[in-house]
């Protein structure tokens, strides 16, 4: 026997010997994520602060490539991170996918090599390569929602032209994924472009006409994530013009997912726990979520959410009136404490140029900052996760006057566990004339209610 033939016969027994030992096998190689770090996650929940649960991680090689062993206990959705690519894969509890790269393009063979072939042909297995709902100015809103229909249209097709080959399970996952996707996104749309009704053309939220509740326990992150959009459309609906305050249109969007899911109790409990945490950390109105949390107690006293609400709502108020201190550079430089704003309300806004939602605000900012120009009041503006340069142009750009801070890579956990950056951009927090946080989800500058709001400090 020769050598090659040897290494050879070596080799596949080494492969068949891992195939039978029950693991899902992943071999990759593509050659642009050389030399990076790969992990294999799966369960990206708020339970783990979206880290997900790791199977997996290491060294891609020289040559791009990696293999690992997977212990799955069914098949399911898998998020690979390499270098800075992320790709959705489908995986089952055994077998093996191999996933390489030729002319350019991804190919995969083995087990579920259909399934990985359909959802990077529609864009599902990178979805950071779509184009983001800031790639199209608020005048865009029907552009957008076309493209998004396009892209349904195209997915569902390649869905049902290959059902045959697919297995059930990733066909009706995949399925629910594309339609509530699309349903989500015209909806974010609006939202993040902070376009009222009137501002939009007369049919536009036509689309949640289909909308429909699927089987109780349907774990689709599209389809749960469009259920408060949904519920939020409902309830300005029934609102009309009137100015209803904060708190009366979330407990009526709490009653609306009561009526509508009260045959669908798993997803309620998840519905309703999400939208519980949400309002935890965006929302300063101790009566409405001591309210809400109770409720939520009651209801499901063993949940997982009960037991993370209470804990998170435990956090928010330990932090709420202690006195923060820190010393971040200026534009200049020069080293500014906190304390040096002593005897002036403090308004924080956490930004950065990368962030298109907070340089929305900035126009906004520029007006507020008019109104309070002889008040004793400080706009500060703090920037994480940006070279000094882009902080710098960007500054000049938006023009960003009052005081710039720029926060940086060792900054990061202090300013987490005290005002929750990593909760998400942009962040708004108020300190009182003392010096002491009052909040950490203040209204943003283009909210109506942020002057009364600021007002009360003063």
């Amino acid at each position: 026997m020769s050598n090659k033939t040897l290494i050879l016969t070596i080799s596949l027994l080494a492969t068949a010997i891992n195939y039978c030992s029950a693991d899902t096998i992943l071999n990759f190689k593509v050659f642009s994520a050389k030399n990076s770090n790969y992990k294999v996650i799966i369960e990206q929940t708020v339970f783990n602060d979206y880290n997900g649960i790791q199977l997996a991680s290491g060294k891609v090689d020289s040559l791009g490539q990696f293999s690992a062993n997977l212990k799955l206990d069914k098949e399911r959705e898998v998020i690979l991170i390499a270098g800075n690519q992320l790709y959705k894969l489908w995986l089952g509890d055994k077998g093996f996918v191999n996933v390489f790269e030729e002319k350019g393009l991804l190919k995969f063979k083995g087990d579920y090599g259909k399934e990985n072939e359909i959802i990077y042909l529609t864009k599902l297995m990178q979805p950071n390569t779509l184009p983001s709902y800031f790639a199209f100015k608020r005048t865009q809103a029907l552009a957008y929602v076309k493209m998004l229909d396009s892209l349904e249209k195209t997915r569902l097709s390649l869905l049902s032209s290959a059902k045959n080959k697919l297995s059930a399970l990733f066909f009706e996952h995949f399925k629910q994924e594309t339609i509530y996707f699309g349903l989500h996104g015209k909806s974010q749309f609006a939202a993040l472009h902070k376009l009222k009704e009137s501002e939009l053309p007369s049919e536009y939220y036509k689309f949640w006409e289909n909308f429909q509740v699927l089987p109780d326990g349907v774990k689709s992150k599209s389809y749960l994530a469009s259920f408060n959009d949904y519920a939020e459309f409902k309830i300005k609906q029934k609102f009309g013009d009137q100015q209803a305050d904060r708190s009366t249109t979330i407990k009526a969007q709490f009653k609306f997912l009561d009526s509508l899911l009260k045959n669908n109790p798993k997803t309620l409990e998840f519905v309703e726990g999400e939208l519980i945490l949400f309002c935890i950390k965006y929302i300063d109105d101790a009566e409405l979520i001591t309210s809400l949390n109770f409720g939520y107690g009651e209801k499901y006293p063993t949940s997982e959410y009960t037991r993370l609400i209470e804990v998170n709502w435990f956090k928010k108020n330990q932090l709420t009136l202690k006195r923060p201190i820190f010393n971040l550079k200026n534009t200049n430089g020069e080293t500014v404490n906190i304390e040096s704003f002593r005897g002036k309300v403090v308004y924080i806004d956490f930004w950065g140029s990368w962030c298109k939602a907070c340089l929305l605000e900035m126009p906004y900012a520029k007006k507020l900052r008019e109104k309070f120009k002889y008040d004793q009041i400080v706009f500060l503006y703090i920037d994480f996760y940006d070279t000094k340069d882009l902080w710098l142009r960007a500054i000049k750009t938006h023009e960003i006057t009052g005081v710039n801070l720029k926060g940086e890579a060792t900054d990061e956990k202090y300013f987490n566990d005290f005002f929750g950056i990593k909760n998400g951009f942009p962040r708004y927090a108020v300190l009182d004339k003392n010096g002491l946080l009052v909040s950490t989800a203040a209204p943003s500058p283009s909210n109506e209610k942020v002057v009364d709001y600021l007002k009360k400090f003063l």
